[in-house]
């Protein structure tokens, strides 16, 4: 599945202008007007993205920066990663619930949390 995973982001990458990651540095993906083809970068670009994150110790927090930095208008590129995030959301919501929970139970005993 990495393998797989890796060779969508490369396929994917090598079609917008990008240098680098666009996820970890500061380098921009630019969409190809192709909206079938920017939505499958939006896809790889997330998917780098949750893998970031996923390896993140300290919790997530990029997330609102990719945001604030994507074009108006939306193109596919943005329709493509968000719609995978969406789904990975989904599928994490029974943690992000039990972290809540934590945070909650921590607030009421005085601790602080920081979230972004």
């Amino acid at each position: 599945m990495r393998q797989a995973t890796e060779a969508s982001a490369a396929a994917a990458s090598g079609a917008a202008s990008r240098s680098g990651s666009a996820i970890a540095g500061d380098a921009h993906v630019t969409a190809t007007g192709d909206y079938g083809r920017d939505c499958k970068i939006g896809r790889a670009l997330a998917l780098e993205y949750l893998a970031m994150e996923e390896a993140n110790p300290d919790g997530p927090g990029d997330l609102p920066k990719i945001v604030n930095d994507m074009p108006r208008p939306i193109t596919g590129v943005e329709i493509g990663f968000f719609t995978f995030v969406a789904y990975a959301a989904g599928a994490g919501a029974h943690r992000a619930r039990e972290i809540a929970a934590y945070w909650d139970e921590q607030s009421a005993l005085g601790a602080r949390h920081d979230v972004g």
